[in-house]
């Protein structure tokens, strides 16, 4: 009777330690996020709309004016065009500028929910979402108004919803995703056939889905083929370098090394050269995770252009350091990323093919030197 009375006790006081320890991880999600939202909103207030949502806000205006719709860019990204338009045409840029970040935001509790469903520490959450509001580039992109957090959050939603076998439901949201940012069809394309691969599903009822993807997220592009007079044109080299690996190979390690960090980014390296096979490890556990980093690889391989295309690549690499690697580490990745808001520095001077970098003119670059130099954060460069 008494030792049953202490095993009482002993589970009892396990209990409240796994409540606490709960408690604690819930509490600093809220301020992180409380914070993090507080941020974004002085950002919105600060800054609004910007130049990347203006094409957006006149294909929305042509088509209450007009009736009729105009890419606008190249095939178009329909509903996240007709989506942003709206917003900023009834609510205004600041809400607009809000709303893209609080999508984002949406979006990385859906992938953690999504690809880690084993995962009972929650400190695996905290971290996560540190390291990902930590990058300025990720962080600032967000907090602006484009397609890419209206894309990346049908994209998670997908997952999810797929992941918990709403597979019907899930199509019509991956096919909002694609009619978003298109080659996010990649991405999409891949999860369900590695899915049917490893869950052994039946490939017959996936490529049904697969089908079925096509053929809802093509009824979006229509009226764009349609005024190309049914010409397949509008899907050509949509901007960016040449095909050339001459040209290709030197932008995609260049914009990948910035992306990651200037100074997170030796961290990493260096840390993974040193735990290389747990490294190949941790990726082979994490299957589906390796393979939309690799496709997001591919893709922007094949165009090095915004720093943006990066995304899910660097937010599923997040995903799987704050998983897999020492957290004393994950710290010091934290803190070099917090530093970069601030300070930073060159390796390269890059040459333009414009002197005018105005609206994008300059941002093709057709020269580089290396010439360290002190430079100044990313929060100033962007705004």
């Amino acid at each position: 009777m008494f030792i049953n009375k202490n095993l009482i006790r002993i589970n009892i006081i396990k209990h409240i330690n796994k409540l606490m320890q709960v408690s604690k991880s819930l509490i600093t999600i809220s301020i992180l996020n409380f914070f993090v939202l507080l941020l974004a909103c002085f950002f919105a207030i600060e800054f609004g709309y910007g130049i990347e949502s203006e094409p957006l806000l006149t294909v929305f205006i042509n088509i209450i004016e007009n009736g009729e719709y105009n890419s606008s860019r190249y095939y178009g990204h329909p509903v996240s065009e007709i989506l942003i338009g709206f917003f900023g045409y009834i609510f205004g840029g600041k809400v607009t500028n809000f709303i893209c970040f609080c999508l984002y935001n949406i979006s990385l509790y859906l992938f953690y929910l999504t690809f880690d469903q084993s995962t009972k520490n929650k400190n695996t959450l905290v971290l996560f979402l540190i390291l990902c509001f930590s990058n300025s580039l990720i962080f600032l992109q967000s907090s602006e108004v484009s397609d890419f957090p209206v894309a990346l959050f049908f994209l998670s939603l997908g997952f999810f919803l797929f992941s918990k076998k709403q597979k019907e439901l899930s199509i019509i949201i991956f096919s909002l995703c694609i009619a978003s940012r298109a080659h996010f069809f990649l991405y999409i394309f891949g999860f369900i056939l590695f899915y049917s691969y490893l869950n052994k599903s039946s490939l017959k009822e996936n490529i049904k889905y697969i089908v079925l993807l096509f053929f809802v997220s093509s009824l979006f592009f229509l009226p764009v083929f349609y005024q190309s007079k049914l010409s397949l044109s509008i899907f050509s080299n949509a901007g960016g370098p040449d095909l050339i690996l001459s040209q290709l190979l030197p932008r995609f390690t260049y914009k990948i090394y910035k992306m990651i960090g200037v100074f997170s980014s030796i961290i990493i390296f260096i840390y993974i050269v040193i735990k290389l096979k747990t490294f190949f490890i941790s990726i082979k556990k994490e299957k589906y995770l390796t393979l939309i980093i690799v496709l997001n690889l591919i893709t922007f391989f094949l165009m090095p252009t915004k720093y943006a295309i990066l995304q899910p690549a660097l937010i599923f690499f997040y995903l799987i350091i704050s998983k897999y690697f020492n957290k004393k580490i994950i710290f010091l990745i934290i803190i070099f990323n917090i530093f970069e808001w601030f300070f930073s520095y060159q390796i390269l001077e890059i040459k333009y093919k414009y002197a005018d970098i105005c609206f994008g003119k300059g941002t093709n670059a057709i020269g580089a030197t290396i010439n360290f130099s002190i430079d100044k954060g990313n929060l100033s460069k962007h705004y």
